[in-house]
């Protein structure tokens, strides 16, 4: 059997634009810059300015990619 609580952590789902912007207005909240040195490889610094921006403003509701920075939206 199991014994105690057990929960069950949802992900935490957030758009992401690559140097574009979205179409629907938005407020600007913010913007996350690389301050370490990474491999270069997109998916690692995606992850990176994804997991900031939503440690930092965890009302977000996506992220715009640009070169080593991510302006921080959320959605009106």
């Amino acid at each position: 059997g199991v014994t105690g609580v057990q929960t069950c952590a949802l992900p935490i789902y957030i758009r992401v634009f690559t140097d574009s912007k979205p179409v629907l207005e938005y407020e600007y909240l913010g913007t996350i810059k690389m301050h370490i040195a990474l491999t270069g490889v997109y998916s690692e610094v995606r992850d990176y300015l994804i997991k900031t921006a939503k440690n930092k403003y965890p009302q977000c509701d996506a992220v715009i990619i640009n070169r080593g920075s991510a302006d921080v939206i959320k959605f009106k």
